[in-house]
């Protein structure tokens, strides 16, 4: 007889945190890769690659060739950027594509690259600034509130924040603006509104006085305020990477930090909406030298967990939020095959509605990603001797199993349900040369179990 309460069991312990699949290698050739990012390069409504790598002076695009995650090679938009270190996209010139920017660490040069066709032929190098001194971070936002994006870079040689406005929405840039310049070794920025008056705020760290500081936006325009103290640490390194979300549901926007010396994550509440900080609250202090921190919903349940790259014990790792209020599990390891992980990035890379995790790894050369499993909120469970072929299917979808198949339910990548047929024969055959090409998740419903299987319909 059939047994709904071990079927309901077994959703119960399928309906859980992410899990990410191995390591898919994109590339092993970017030499002295520091980041890696996401972004719809080629206008096809995919997510390819963008990177900085400090070793071979350059910045590189991957075309997401099937956008389900086979990659394409390395396709260079620049190859004398002396040292670069970072890499980010943003529509500079209004034309709805997506361009790139980058900073030249030790050539004190900060430039962009126009995408001119949307398919990824870039422009050779647009200097926005040129006497920038050992720039480390740039990012983009709207910093004086007129509907385009500005640039804003981190200077470890002025110990400075600064921005650039971008005068006409076209991609010309008007001269430097200082933030500040007492952010001892400027290291990361970040900007988000913090206050909760409708403009963008900015946050960074200090790293050579331990600090981590936020700037007012005092006119939504680009005039700043002074230094604004969130913490001090006495450990070594400082604080080396900063991020701004909402951790706690709250609707407003708390601060994340990563320290390099004292091997720690750690969250920053926003009490009050207007960015009065309560004290660190510690994710993690198991870290070895972490670099980076990311934060984004890896286990579809509606809130923020965080992900970090670990770069002395090679591993990515991510942290649950386990409550949506901020108290976050102990950390979950998404790999270890990685050479000293710089950076970590999360979006959707195989077009199935959830987020895939993406890292880079200097010392090994290698950019890598990784499938997140959870679909419709549960996680594909192949370990109980249920096979389901081809896969990718074209017509016909073949399963069977040790159990005796009670029933079928096809979803589509919306959660919706779209077919249920009952059997009782532990083997099936389904049509999809009916279904559009797509991603589709079904769930085989036997005596005992449940098993959720991801199904690519060419």
């Amino acid at each position: 007889m059939r047994s709904y309460f071990s079927i309901l069991l077994c959703f119960l312990c399928i309906v859980a945190s992410a899990q990410f699949g191995p390591q898919q290698v994109i590339t092993t050739e970017a030499i002295g890769v520091e980041l890696v990012i996401a972004v719809d390069i080629d206008g096809d409504g995919d997510m390819d690659i963008a990177s900085a790598s400090r070793g071979s002076d350059t910045i590189a695009w991957q075309e997401n060739l099937d956008g389900l995650g086979a990659f394409g090679p390395q396709q260079m938009i620049t190859t004398s950027l002396d040292q670069t270190v970072y890499v980010a996209a943003a529509d500079l010139d209004g034309d709805w594509d997506m361009d790139i920017l980058g900073i030249s660490g030790f050539g004190d040069l900060v430039v962009w690259f126009e995408n001119l066709d949307g398919l990824g032929s870039f422009s050779p190098q647009r200097i926005i600034d040129a006497s920038t001194i050992l720039p480390s971070e740039i990012i983009t936002a709207d910093i004086d509130g007129d509907g385009d994006e500005d640039v804003v870079v981190s200077s470890r040689g002025e110990n400075a924040i600064i921005w650039f406005e971008n005068t006409n929405g076209l991609g010309d840039f008007g001269p430097k603006q200082v933030v500040t310049n007492s952010a001892l070794s400027g290291f990361s920025v970040y900007a988000s509104d913090l206050d909760g008056d409708l403009d963008i705020d900015l946050v960074a760290t200090s790293s050579g006085n331990k600090r981590l500081y936020w700037y007012e936006n005092l006119d939504g325009l680009g005039t700043f305020g002074p230094d604004q103290l969130i913490v001090e640490t006495s450990d070594f390194g400082g604080f080396v990477s900063v991020f701004a979300i909402d951790i706690d549901g709250d609707d407003d926007n708390d601060v994340l930090a990563a320290e390099f010396g004292g091997d720690r994550l750690s969250w920053f509440e926003n009490t009050d909406g207007l960015a009065t900080f309560g004290p660190q609250q510690i994710i993690t202090s198991t870290l070895i030298t972490p670099y980076m921190v990311f934060s984004i919903d890896l286990d579809n349940d509606g809130d923020v967990d965080v992900l970090s790259a670990s770069g002395t014990d090679d591993k990515v790792v991510w942290f649950e939020n386990t409550d949506g209020l901020g108290t976050f599990s102990t950390e979950k390891v998404i790999t270890t095959l990685t050479d000293n992980p710089r950076s970590v990035y999360a979006a959707d890379i195989d077009n199935d509605g959830d987020n895939d995790v993406l890292s880079a790894s200097i010392a090994d050369y290698k950019i890598a990603w990784y499938e997140n499993l959870t679909v419709l909120n549960v996680s594909e469970n192949p370990s109980v001797g249920i096979a389901v072929h081809p896969n990718p299917v074209t017509d016909i979808l073949n399963i069977t199993s040790p159990l005796v198949i009670y029933s079928v339910e096809v979803y589509n990548i919306g959660s919706q349900l779209i077919e249920r047929n009952s059997y009782h024969q532990q083997s099936v055959a389904i049509d999809y040369s009916k279904y559009s090409s797509g991603i589709y998740i079904i769930k085989v419903i036997s005596d005992t179990n449940i098993q959720v299987v991801k199904i690519v319909k060419k």
